[in-house]
């Protein structure tokens, strides 16, 4: 080979070389971008969303889904629930049975296509040796290509450690919110005119917070401190919270103990900590004459103030050995009466808008 062809050839290589990088830069900017996104995601549906945007901008469309495998019940479930093209059940079942990466350009070569399915692309969502199911990607104009493969490859693989995380997680967080509800129960059974109580207050400051339009990750932390508000009375004795005659001082003094119980019963476990503010501060008044701490106004947490006014409509609305219940209307009366003085004027305002649009309801189970 003359010098000229060895320069051709070389140069040839060059450019070969070049592309390679280039592809190669384009694979691990998409994996650190996607990675980034992704990571703390646990919401099976966000995820799907998420990456199948990605795989859409990179093969030119957007038309897409998730088909998982349940470990246990090997039966198939589609995300994003709603999408462009329903699948029927035998196309689910080949592409996530086959395993392994398809293209199909060709519809004459797919018999059980349908509604003029023009390409598909499945790739399938593995962890080590467990196969999730496939992601799919279809009717992109012109078909797909061998690179579409090679990059969705890569999300693909993302996707599928982040949804075994995902249901790892959710997996857990079952596991913690039986465990509350449980607690929630033990304490509420102590005194039969309070079961339920917990729960209850629970749902109504649930539906404040969303009326008030927090985030869902407040919503839920809310719910929390909702089940978890008066797990301090678990150690009050049973003759002060069965009392039918007044409370003594001294019987005062131990019920107003039961937030700073709570909070220490809950301090030493990591997951419960966001929402110790909220079960401590829970009977402050915004006017500062409550406890424990004589807080006043926005200085008491949110949280705080949303479980006073949930605790005291779920208080007057129900029986108790020493007093009957009042009527909705006059305990929304109370609320409105005491706005400003005992409670936030904006979360009675929520809670009254939630209580005319029918959201509040009291808690119907307890487990």
């Amino acid at each position: 080979m003359g010098v000229e062809n060895k320069i051709i050839e070389l140069e040839r290589r060059i450019q070969e070389l070049t592309r390679e990088l280039a592809s190669t830069r384009q694979e691990l900017a998409l994996y650190q971008e996607v990675s980034a996104e992704i990571d703390s995601i646990f919401d099976l549906e966000k995820i799907a969303k998420l990456v199948l945007a990605r795989a859409g901008q990179i093969c030119g469309t957007t038309q897409g889904c998730f088909i998982l495998v349940d470990k246990e019940t090997k039966k198939l479930s589609v995300i994003p629930q709603i999408k462009a093209r329903e699948f029927g059940d035998e196309i689910g079942e080949k592409l996530v049975r086959t395993k392994g990466a398809t293209i199909i350009n060709v519809p004459e070569s797919f018999p059980e296509k349908k509604d003029g399915l023009q390409s598909l692309m499945a790739v399938p969502l593995e962890t080590g040796h467990e196969t999730l199911g496939e992601m799919i990607l279809y009717d992109r104009p012109g078909g797909f290509t061998s690179t579409d493969l090679e990059l969705v490859l890569i999300l693909a693989q993302q996707a599928a450690v982040a949804i075994k995380n995902a249901k790892l997680y959710n997996e857990l967080r079952e596991s913690l919110w039986t465990i509350v509800k449980t607690l929630a129960v033990a304490v509420d059974t102590k005194d039969p005119y309070t079961y339920g109580h917990s729960s209850t207050v629970a749902n109504y400051a649930v539906v404040i917070a969303e009326q008030m339009n927090l985030p869902p990750e407040e919503v839920e932390a809310i719910r929390l401190a909702g089940l978890f508000h008066d797990i301090g009375k678990i150690g009050i004795p049973d003759g002060i919270l069965h009392k039918v005659e007044p409370l003594t001082n001294g019987d005062w003094k131990m019920i107003k103990e039961h937030p700073a119980a709570g909070t220490r019963i809950m301090a030493g476990h990591k997951g419960l900590r966001k929402i110790l503010s909220g079960v401590y501060h829970h009977h402050e008044r915004v006017d500062g004459k409550g406890y424990p701490e004589g807080l006043q106004g926005e200085k008491i947490p949110l949280s705080a103030r949303i479980l006073a006014v949930a605790d005291a409509f779920e208080a007057m609305t129900s029986n108790r050995s020493y007093r009957k219940r009042i009527s909705d209307e006059e305990a929304l009366q109370k609320l409105i009466e005491a706005s400003g003085t005992q409670f936030d004027k904006g979360v009675v305002e929520a809670f009254y808008t939630a209580y005319r649009q029918g959201k509040i309801t009291k808690a119907k189970e307890y487990f």
